[in-house]
């Protein structure tokens, strides 16, 4: 679920964080900018990227960005594109260069963000290097779904790539996982929990030589909630790249 505020909690992780805040306005109303915190958000304010009209974003470990776009359909968030990247940035705002796979474009990318650590909101933007394309997000402070492993085991039947293929999977109850695309190319991998956000799953896909044509390793994260409706499905997005991050892999879907 996505709480609209988590005032209390985003405050202490950034004071936890050992972050310095300054802050403006009254204390009704008071504004405190920092570093996004670790942790994850999400938001349905996405603008700049055609098709794209919702975000999630996880900050992990040692402030390693991952922000995955898309859009919401009657079967749930469709993952659109990703990027990832590394903290490179001064107080009071984080900037970030990575890379963006999938739409707009892919291409470098430079990434903006500002965190209200009393709202729990974050608002920022991105800009890709060629062609140019510039996208605007606001979201707030949020817990996935994913507490354990295990809430990902069974069968995923139907996800979708970045490139509308279709790819089944199966999940054993440990995490370990094997999965088939529409060309029939299997490759197998694992999910574990994030060590530094809760809710977040990680994963790590086995050599993909053999569907991509590229040896390297890939590794990412996983975003695993609810649907809304009347009759709410458990939905999925992956996001992940090799260590190089010159190759990258982006899955949704529901069950």
């Amino acid at each position: 679920m996505i709480h609209s505020t988590l005032r209390t909690t985003a405050l202490a992780t950034a004071l936890l964080s050992g972050l310095t805040a300054c802050s403006s306005g009254s204390d009704s109303a008071q504004t405190v900018y920092d570093y996004p915190a670790v942790g994850a958000y999400a938001g349905s304010d996405f603008q700049g990227s055609p098709g794209s009209n919702a975000f999630r974003m996880a900050v992990v470990g040692t402030r390693e960005y991952w922000l995955l776009h898309g859009n919401y359909t009657n079967s749930g968030f469709v993952l659109r594109g990703f990027t990832t990247g590394a903290d490179v940035s001064p107080y009071p705002y984080s900037y970030t260069t990575g890379i963006n796979f999938g739409a707009p474009t892919t291409s470098a990318v430079n990434l903006s963000t500002r965190y209200d650590s009393y709202t729990g909101t974050l608002s920022g933007s991105m800009t890709t290097a060629s062609p140019v394309f510039t996208l605007a997000f606001n979201g707030v402070y949020y817990t996935p779904s994913g507490l354990t492993v295990s809430a990902v085991a069974g069968q995923w039947p139907l996800l979708v790539d970045l490139n509308g293929r279709a790819v089944s999977m199966n999940v054993a109850a440990g995490g370990g996982f094997s999965a088939t695309t529409e060309a029939n190319c299997v490759f197998t991998g694992s999910f574990t929990n994030s060590a530094s956000v809760t809710g977040l799953l990680l994963i790590s896909i086995d050599d993909f030589r053999f569907c991509l044509g590229s040896a390297n390793f890939y590794s990412g994260v996983v975003f695993l909630e609810r649907t809304a409706g009347a009759v709410p499905q458990q939905q999925i997005l992956i996001a992940a790249n090799n260590a190089a991050r010159n190759a990258g892999v982006g899955l949704s879907g529901v069950r």
